[in-house]
C-alpha cells in the first residue's frame, strides 16, 4: 500500500512539472550512459587481453573504440545535466507558483490552522529538497539499476560462476535494507515539520521585533527558539543514527563480493581458467552491482525523505480554496446595502460564540458606526461582510443579494477596507497606494494621497513616492502607514467603505484632518465604521451599539446618550481617560 501511494505521490509530481520532453530526453540519456558504463568494461577487457597477448591490432581497434566511447558518454552526460537542469528548475518555479496561488485562495479558517513559517518551509526547504530529487536522485534510481542488470548479464557471460558465488547475499542485504530504511519518510516529515516551527519562531522574532525588544524578551524567545532548534536535533539525530546504520550494513556486505571475487578469481587466473583481462573486467562490473547493493539503502531513505517533502507541498497544494463560483450583482438600485438577519457566528475549533442573533440593515448611501466593549464582534462583522467565512447561521446580504450566492472577488471588487493592523507591502509608496486601483493614473494617486493627508510627509523624503518603505512598513510611523491605507481605499473609490479603528494610529491633528477627508469621500457611499473613539463618529447618520454579539441600542449620538445605557457608559470612560491625560499633561 505504501509504494501505491509513493509512487502515486512520485507521478503526481512529474504531471505536475512542465517541460516533460525534457524528462524524457533526459531519461533516454541517462539510459545510453548506462550503456556506455558496461561497454567500458569490455574496453578494459580488450585491451588487457591485447596488452597481455602483445596483439596490435587489438590494441588499436581498443583505443579508437575507448575514445569514441569517451566522446559519446562526455556528450550524453552534458545533455543530460542541462535537460534535467531545466526540467528540474522550471519545475521548481511551477510549484512555487502553485503554493503562491494556493496561499491567496486558501480559506481563513484553513489558513489559520499553520503558522505562516510552516508555509514558508514547505515553500523553501521542502522544494529544496524535490529539486535534489529529480535533478540527482531520480536519474540515480534510472541509471544504476540499469547499470546493474547490464553488468549483471555481461558478468554471467564472463564467468557465471563467480557471478553466482559474488552475489549470494544481496537478497539478505535488499530485505535488510527494506526493514531498516521503514521508518525514514515518517521521521525525514517529523523533522521537516519542526524546521518549519523553528521558522516560525525566527519570523515572530524578526516580525515583532520591537516588542522584544521594548519588552526585553531577547532570552524568552531566544529559549524558546533553542527549544524548538533543540527538538528539531533529536529527529535530526535520529535520522541520521538510521542513515548510519543503513549506510553500514550495506557497505559491510558490499565489500564481501569484492573480496569473494579477489580470492576465487585470482586462483582461477593462476590456473588459467580466467584471463587477466576477464578477471580486471569482471571486477570492474562488480562495482555496478556492488555500488547499487550498498547505495540501495541510502537511496530507499533518500527517496523516502524526499517523497515526504513532496508530501507537504502537496499538503498546501491540496488545500480547501474559497469558493470560486457566485455571481457579480448590480448594487446601484439596491434599497438596502446591507443587512444581518438573526446571524449567529462562531470562529472555527472556537465554541465561544462571537455574533448571537445579531441583526441590523444599513441603507444605500447611509454611514452606520458600529461601537461597544472590546471582543463584542465588530471586527467580525468586517470579516464576514467580506466574506472570509462562511460558517455562519442565519442571513446575510450585500446589495439584497445573500453574500453565498455573490462571487467572492465581485463582493470584494465592491469594497474598500481600511483594517487597524495596516499592512503594507516592502515597497514603494506609489505601489502601496496603488494597490486600491492597480493601472491608476498618477493623478488619481496624488489626488487619494493628499484626501488621506499623506502627500505631506510623502514629498518630504527624498525620493517621494518612489521610497521603498520596508519591512512590514517599519521605515514609517504608525500614523503614517495608516494614511497610506486611508489612500488605498480612497483610490479604490468602492460604493461600500469598511473602515475598522481607521484612525486609531493617528495623532489628534492627522486625526482630524483625516476625518475631514472621510467625511467628503463617504458621500454618496454606504460606509460602516468601527470606531474607538467616539468623538470620530458624531456626525455618521446611525450608530449601533453592539455587545455580546448583539444590538443592545441605536440611534444618533445624542440620542443614546438621553438612553443613558451602553453608549453612554463608554462616552463617560473615554471622557473620563480624556480628562486624566490632561491633567497629567499639566502637571
Amino acid at each position: 500500500m505504501e509504494k501505491k501511494d509513493n509512487l502515486g505521490k512520485f507521478v503526481r509530481l512529474l504531471r505536475t512539472f512542465p517541460k516533460k520532453s525534457y524528462f524524457i530526453i533526459g531519461i533516454v540519456c541517462t539510459v545510453f550512459i548506462s550503456i556506455t558504463s558496461i561497454i567500458t568494461s569490455y574496453i578494459i577487457k580488450e585491451f588487457l587481453d591485447a596488452a597481455v597477448n602483445r596483439d596490435m591490432a587489438l590494441f588499436k581497434h581498443t583505443v579508437y573504440l575507448g575514445a569514441a566511447i569517451f566522446i559519446i558518454d562526455t556528450v550524453l552526460v552534458y545533455f543530460k545535466n542541462r535537460l534535467y537542469g531545466t526540467y528540474t528548475e522550471s519545475g521548481v518555479t511551477r510549484l512555487r507558483q502553485l503554493i503562491a496561488e494556493k496561499i491567496a485562495c486558501i480559506s481563513f479558517n484553513k489558513l489559520e490552522e499553520k503558522h505562516s513559517g510552516d508555509y514558508v518551509s514547505r515553500a523553501t526547504n521542502d522544494i529544496n529538497k524535490i529539486k535534489t530529487f529529480l535533478s540527482t536522485t531520480v536519474s540515480e534510481m534510472i541509471s544504476i539499476p540499469l547499470s546493474a542488470i547490464g553488468a549483471l548479464i555481461y558478468l554471467c557471460i564472463l564467468n557465471w560462476k563467480l557471478t553466482i558465488i559474488s552475489l549470494i547475499l544481496t537478497p539478505i542485504l535488499i530485505i535488510g535494507a527494506s526493514i531498516l530504511s521503514a521508518p525514514i519518510g515518517k521521521i525525514s516529515k517529523e523533522l521537516q515539520e519542526k524546521l518549519g516551527k523553528v521558522n516560525s519562531i525566527v519570523q515572530d522574532v524578526i516580525g515583532g521585533i520591537e516588542i522584544c525588544k521594548a519588552y526585553n524578551l531577547e532570552e524568552s524567545l531566544g529559549k524558546k527558539h533553542d527549544d524548538a532548534v533543540n527538538d528539531s536535533v533529536v529527529s535530526g539525530r535520529r535520522l541520521a543514527k538510521t542513515m548510519s546504520v543503513l549506510e553500514s550494513f550495506s557497505l559491510i556486505l558490499g565489500i564481501i563480493p569484492f573480496f569473494t571475487t579477489f580470492i576465487i578469481g585470482g586462483y582461477w587466473a593462476i590456473e588459467g581458467t580466467m584471463t587477466v583481462g576477464s578477471l580486471l573486467a569482471f571486477i570492474n562490473l562488480l562495482n555496478y552491482l556492488t555500488h547499487p547493493i550498498s547505495y540501495f539503502p541510502r537511496l530507499m531513505g533518500e527517496l523516502k525523505s524526499n517523497l515526504a517533502a513532496v508530501d507537504r507541498v502537496f499538503e498546501i497544494i491540496d488545500e480547501v480554496e474559497e469558493r470560486k463560483y457566485g455571481s457579480n450583482f448590480d448594487i446601484v438600485r439596491a434599497s438596502n446595502m446591507i443587512s444581518f438577519n438573526n446571524v449567529a457566528f462562531s470562529y472555527p475549533d472556537s465554541e465561544d460564540t462571537v455574533l448571537n442573533g445579531l441583526s441590523f440593515t444599513i441603507k444605500n448611501g447611509e454611514s452606520v458606526a458600529l461601537v461597544g466593549p472590546s471582543g463584542g464582534g465588530k471586527s467580525t462583522i468586517i470579516n464576514l461582510l467580506l466574506g472570509y467565512y462562511d460558517n455562519y447561521y442565519g442571513e446575510i446580504k450585500v446589495g439584497d443579494k445573500e453574500i453565498r450566492q455573490w462571487n467572492l472577488g465581485s463582493l470584494r471588487n465592491i469594497s474598500a477596507l481600511v483594517s487597524q493592523d495596516t499592512y503594507l507591502f516592502p515597497e514603494t509608496i506609489r505601489e502601496n497606494i496603488s494597490y486600491g486601483k492597480i493601472n491608476a493614473e498618477n493623478e488619481e494617486l496624488i489626488y487619494a494621497a493628499k484626501s488621506a493627508n499623506a502627500d505631506g510627509f510623502v514629498n518630504e523624503f527624498e525620493k517621494g513616492y518612489e521610497t521603498v518603505v520596508g519591512q512590514l512598513g517599519n521605515t514609517l510611523s504608525g500614523g503614517q502607514k495608516q494614511r497610506l491605507s486611508i489612500a488605498r481605499a480612497i483610490l479604490k473609490d468602492a460604493p461600500i467603505l469598511l473602515l475598522d479603528e481607521a484612525t486609531s494610529a493617528l495623532d489628534t491633528e492627522s486625526e482630524a484632518l483625516v476625518q475631514e477627508a472621510l467625511e467628503d469621500f463617504i458621500k454618496n457611499k454606504t460606509s460602516l465604521v468601527i470606531a474607538h473613539r467616539l468623538s470620530t463618529i458624531k456626525n455618521v447618520d446611525r450608530i449601533l451599539v453592539l455587545k455580546d454579539g448583539k444590538i443592545v441600542e441605536e440611534g444618533s449620538h445624542e440620542e443614546l446618550l438621553e438612553l443613558n445605557g451602553v453608549y453612554t457608559e463608554l462616552y463617560n470612560k473615554q471622557l473620563k481617560n480624556q480628562e486624566l491625560t490632561l491633567r497629567k499633561e499639566v502637571v
